[in-house]
């Protein structure tokens, strides 16, 4: 084998070492991905749920505040 063969076949053998790892990593990085999405889903159907209640109990008058005495 030529040198230049050689450290072709070493370079894939450290290449070929590493990849379980490789692969393992990108499976934890898919089910992190999953888990954000997950989060971001539950956060955006809190939000609606709470801009609903905010339309459905807002107040239609103005009030004076008994401790402060400013309308809000």
């Amino acid at each position: 084998m030529s040198r230049i063969n050689r450290e072709e076949v070493e370079v894939q053998k450290r290449i070929a070492a590493e990849l379980p790892e490789l692969v393992k990593a990108i499976y934890q990085l898919l089910e992190e991905l999953r888990n954000l999405r997950k989060s971001i889903e539950e956060l955006r159907e809190t939000l609606q749920a709470v801009e609903t209640a905010k339309i459905l109990f807002k107040p239609k008058k103005k009030f004076v505040d008994p401790v402060g005495g400013r309308w809000k």
